[in-house]
């Protein structure tokens, strides 16, 4: 029994991980193969969006009607964690600490040390940045007080691996966010800002690790949005506060240059920030997080009006802001679809607490902020919506979920008062062979999406063979939990990841959120829980989560 995460299968017993079984898990979860991207805007791509959407509904009820049934003993509860880093470099004359853009050579010594020891405590993964490490344990966790008190040491082993992997001056750090992403020169080696996948004033392109799926991600984002990506959180305001007059944003010296994506690629000067405070008159909560309170006109407002704020903000215009930063993330094995049904639904009212109280981002682009989480910043850095998209589509495709999956009675229709949108196509299709509305529309909702990178060589495959269109899709709905079928030929159960929280400065204090989390999964299932609360209700939650000191003052 084991648990896939990205690219590898991992066991109970780390002595059963073989070659052909990551090789397997390579083939089931396609994205993280290396082929030929296509680019957005190819003709090529364009021709191939339906195909792989069509394929991934075909792949989807494949697994689903062969294992909807699987229950039992055959899956316990398991669970593991992902925990991502950052790694630093300092120059003790300069007094100065830069991203360390090295992460690819690292993950490399680091595989190939593994070859050699294949019992140490950790794995280790690609993440988006250049200067990111992601480590999960090498054996998985069960429900026991052992391994429960396991979890902590696995944190602690893992900083002891890459130590020995890192130059003179480096460091491996445990933080959400650079806090001098974006100012100045802030990568070690230093580069200029932009490059043809960003297009960004701020970041370079080789900030973003080099696997050609994430540099394809920021690329066809900005293209599908036709421009780049509008970030903004609110800035935190006193006396010494400076901003842009123009459009209430961070004072810049290449502000004048900012392209509105969300206006269609319009100048900046096209907008009337003053204008827009007539229009919106809303509080600056609401206004960041319009889709919280289905306002849309308030989303479309909020959109369009890309730099420009209704109140002074952190202007920011690439993926990297976003998906570079560091999360902590978790993934329980339930015993059954409809087990692993109910406690998505009630780990999803938990989030917003757990955010609030993981909170770990005080600041963006060397500026001290109005919020105290990375979530809104990661939303925005792939909201690849285009205008006329808004606001039938309520949300990034990062972000909260959209409606309750439970086929238990306790669910009332009234809890699921969101009403998202989706693909009825899809939601035919599944009704059709057999799943039940509440299924079907959680996955239809997931399709509304197009998939960002294709792999010229990976578009034509084998259905019963492979589920990599559908994961395609799955993958890059980056929600608050995600509900995740089992892999082909794995052996593996139904399972719900948990993605709210942030990474803490301490192993201790990892640790403590896992295991929390774990223990309140394990009550879910064992008290059978119902927690549930309307889901609009759940969505205000993310907004309140966000302000600051919200764990203490938020209600």
């Amino acid at each position: 029994i084991g648990l896939i995460y990205r690219n590898q299968v991992i066991t109970r017993d780390s002595n059963k991980t073989s070659q052909n079984s990551t090789h397997k898990q390579q083939k089931n979860m396609g994205f993280l193969e290396v082929g030929t991207p296509l680019e957005f805007t190819d003709p090529e791509h364009q021709k191939a969006i339906p195909h792989v959407k069509e394929h991934g509904i075909d792949q989807l009820l494949h697994c689903y009607t062969t294992f909807r049934e699987f229950d039992g003993d055959c899956a316990p509860f398991l669970w593991g964690d992902e925990v991502e880093y950052i790694v630093v470099h300092q120059k003790a004359e300069e007094k100065k600490t830069r991203l360390a853009l090295r992460a690819k050579t690292i993950l490399e010594e680091l595989a190939e040390r593994r070859e050699k020891e294949p019992n140490l405590p950790a794995k280790w993964a690609p993440e988006f940045g250049e200067y990111m490490l992601e480590g999960i344990p090498t054996k998985v966790y069960d429900n026991s007080l052992h391994s429960m008190l396991d979890v902590e040491p696995c944190l602690r082993a893992r900083w002891e691996m890459v130590q020995q992997h890192l130059k003179a001056g480096e460091h491996l750090i445990s933080m959400t966010n650079f806090p001098l992403m974006g100012v100045g020169e802030f990568t070690e080696p230093p580069y200029p800002a932009g490059g043809a996948i960003t297009k960004s004033l701020f970041v370079p392109d080789q900030a973003i690790n080099p696997h050609p799926r994430f540099g394809t991600l920021a690329r066809n984002i900005r293209l599908r949005r036709g421009g780049n990506v509008c970030i903004m959180v609110p800035m935190y305001e006193d006396e010494n506060t400076k901003t842009d007059p123009k459009r209430n944003i961070d004072a810049h010296p290449r502000n004048d240059e900012i392209v509105c994506g969300g206006c269609g690629g319009g100048n900046v000067k096209d907008v009337d920030a003053s204008q827009l405070e007539k229009e919106v008159r809303h509080t600056p909560t609401k206004f960041f997080f319009a889709q919280y309170w289905k306002d849309t006109d308030l989303v479309r407002a909020r959109y369009h009006a890309c730099p420009t704020s209704v109140h002074p903000s952190i202007f920011m215009d690439a993926m990297p802001f976003g998906m570079g930063s560091c999360c902590l993330q978790e993934t329980f094995q339930m015993k059954s679809i409809d087990q692993a049904r109910h406690t998505y639904d009630q780990l999803a009212v938990l989030c917003p607490v757990m955010l609030a109280l993981s909170a770990g981002t005080p600041y963006q682009k060397g500026i001290l902020a109005g919020t105290d989480v990375r979530w809104m910043v990661i939303s925005a850095s792939v909201d690849d919506r285009k205008a006329e998209e808004v606001p039938h589509i309520m949300k990034s495709r990062y972000d909260s979920i959209s409606a309750y999956m439970s086929n238990r009675p306790e669910l009332l229709p009234e809890f699921n008062d969101i009403d998202p949108a989706y693909d009825q196509n899809t939601y035919e299709r599944l009704l059709k062979a057999g799943m039940d509305e509440i299924l079907a529309k959680h996955f239809a909702h997931l399709f509304i999406r197009d998939p960002l990178v294709i792999f010229k060589e990976r578009v034509y495959v084998d259905d019963k063979a492979t589920t990599e269109h559908f994961e395609n899709i799955q993958s890059t709905n980056w929600q608050t939990v995600r509900f995740k079928p089992p892999p082909l030929n794995s052996g593996i159960g139904w399972r719900v990841e948990f993605r709210v929280m942030e990474v803490q400065p301490t192993d201790f204090e990892n640790a403590a959120m896992l295991v929390f989390v774990a223990l309140f999964t394990l009550a879910i299932i064992d008290m059978d829980l119902c927690l549930y609360i309307p889901l609009s209700k759940v969505d205000e939650n993310m907004a309140i989560a966000h302000e600051m000191d919200a764990v203490l003052n938020g209600k």
